[in-house]
């Protein structure tokens, strides 16, 4: 993993004040504040605000911020950053996220949705609020965050997402909601792969793959596959995973016409999922389909696909279960979701550090208590 270091001043002076008018407080030194007190496990406006109240004279000596007027109240926190426009915040993230962890050659980046379940008022009859994210597999950071306003939505929001990402060598891994020919050839424009996921939404296709694979399974000389397994041993279960790989023109000629739509389809591939209960020796079993542009290689579209699990174990339940963001009753303005990008900024901080190795919790009750370990985290304290 690299060491290098996000300048966090540099992303908070590329946002917009959204205040028209003139305000005794600067808009810079209340997102700063923001991003230190979620750093430190602090995510609510009154829990912010004590935080701040708590570490003025430390925000004037270490982070040489003004404080002119002294800390704002917590309406003010909540006004300011509930009032700067979701998409313009999502867009600059990325862009200085990107500067300093630009893209790797055949790394996965996983794209998948997640809604803010806290964000829904039933009382006031409002849609609940979704965002998609990417995601670097290798190293976990956090490379997007957009908003859509229903998750029906999600695949007119993707390709924004796309436009946002510098995607090229990468292999860029979606659910079957986000499996859509028109952002396979977006990804490929881009200059680099697909692995997507296909399900029964998709009746006859699904169909088609399942028939395949049934007869190039009971006829393995009839057909040019590869496979790969692997088998490990997690937390008192087996788990085995076997994936075959056929070429794409050995489809049946009736479904070569709505393949060839599908932007340099070049594989498709069935992976079987086993989890045996070790205690119990209760089995459980999946199958599961993907098509994707990388050439027949078991073993690299296996891995892409397990890689994809990344955004839903080591991101979405992190946000649950460390960030309570599905807790959260914040839902004025733009809040919901530029909190949860100010979340995910903090976690690739976190993630990032090497110097404590434990967890998040871990690491954001340390800031807390030790104000080096957040300036080391902020990059403004050298190890």
């Amino acid at each position: 993993m690299t060491t290098e270091k996000l300048n966090i001043l540099a992303f908070v002076t590329q946002l917009e004040d959204p205040r028209s008018r003139y305000s005794p407080h600067s808009f810079i030194e209340i997102v700063m504040m923001t991003i230190c007190a979620v750093i430190c496990g602090q995510f609510e406006w009154d829990e912010i605000y004590e935080f701040c109240i708590e570490h003025e004279e430390w925000f004037k000596n270490k982070l040489k911020l003004k404080l002119e007027n002294k800390i704002p109240s917590k309406f003010t926190f909540a006004r300011v950053i509930s009032s700067i426009d979701s998409n313009h915040f999502s867009r600059i993230f990325t862009e200085w996220i990107q500067a300093t962890y630009p893209p790797k050659e055949n790394k996965v980046i996983a794209i998948d949705g997640k809604s803010l379940l806290g964000s829904y008022p039933e009382h006031k009859g409002k849609n609940l609020i979704h965002l998609v994210n990417a995601i670097a597999c290798d190293n976990g950071i956090t490379l997007a965050q957009l908003t859509v306003a229903d998750k029906e939505n999600e695949i007119v929001a993707i390709p924004k997402l796309l436009d946002y990402l510098d995607i090229k060598g990468s292999i860029i891994t979606m659910d079957a909601m986000g499996s859509q020919k028109n952002i396979a050839e977006l990804i490929r424009s881009k200059n680099a792969h697909y692995v997507f996921a296909i399900k029964s939404n998709r009746k006859n296709f699904y169909i088609s793959l399942e028939k395949l694979f049934k007869e190039a399974l009971e006829s393995e000389t009839s057909f040019k596959q590869k496979r790969y397994s692997n088998k490990i041993d997690n937390h008192g279960r087996i788990e085995e995973r076997t994936c075959v790989v056929v070429p794409a023109l050995q489809l049946e000629a009736k479904q070569m016409e709505k393949v060839e739509l599908w932007k340099d389809l070049k594989s498709v591939a069935m992976i079987e999922y086993t989890q045996t209960e070790k205690n119990t020796g209760v089995v459980k079993k999946e199958t599961r389909f993907f098509i994707s542009s990388l050439n027949p290689d078991a073993e690299k579209i296996a891995q892409s696909v397990r890689e994809h699990w990344y955004i839903e174990n080591k991101l979405h339940w992190i946000l649950d279960v460390v960030y309570k963001e599905d807790d959260s009753r914040i839902r004025t303005g733009f809040a919901p979701h530029n909190l949860s990008a100010i979340k995910k900024l903090t976690l690739n901080l976190l993630k990032l550090d090497q110097t404590y190795q434990k967890s998040i919790k871990q690491k954001q009750r340390k800031a807390l208590m030790n104000k080096g370990f957040l300036e080391l985290l902020l990059g403004i304290k050298d190890v």
